[in-house]
């Protein structure tokens, strides 16, 4: 009886550092069915950061005429103020993903990305988050290149938003 209680703790301690084991291993290969508080902060970031998948990487930085195509693209996919479509600022900054991405390789493209940002800003139709965001946007690509912006045909209300955005 002893020599069987011997054997089932020495299995029983066996399977248990083997299922232990197995844990461990799947937690360092991210395929743990269960995720850490960082690994779930750390996938929303890249969630947020990353580019929508109509994105497509290309060596060539665009050209002026095809980022104001790329530009008209990304407006008229922005939804109307008032609808069900409001886009939430983090959908937003997606949609602006690839203009931000072609300025990033492109600085030149800056000035052509603040008459986008700036039409964008005015423009009663699209939602004020939205347009806070491109308030924002302005105001990054115009530091950048050293342009002062002129904000005055902005609502207070969407400036307002930008900073606190900013912040």
């Amino acid at each position: 009886m002893d020599q069987f209680r011997w054997k089932f703790g020495l299995v029983l301690s066996l399977c248990c550092a083997l299922l232990v084991g197995f844990g461990l291993m799947l937690l360092k290969t991210h395929q743990a069915p269960i995720l850490l508080e960082k690994e779930i902060v750390q996938d929303q970031v890249e969630s947020v950061s990353a580019a929508p998948s109509t994105v497509v990487e290309e060596e060539k930085p665009l050209s002026q005429e095809e980022f104001r195509l790329l530009g008209a693209e990304v407006m008229k996919a922005l939804p109307m103020a008032g609808t069900e479509g409001d886009l939430s600022i983090v959908s937003a900054a997606e949609k602006f993903a690839p203009i931000q991405q072609a300025i990033r390789k492109e600085p030149s493209l800056a000035e052509e990305g603040i008459l986008l940002f700036l039409e964008c800003g005015k423009s009663a139709q699209i939602p004020v988050a939205t347009r806070a965001l491109c308030v924002a946007y302005l105001e990054r690509h115009g530091r950048s290149i050293g342009k002062r912006i002129n904000l005055e045909k902005i609502p207070r209300r969407v400036t307002d938003l930008a900073k606190t955005l900013q912040e």
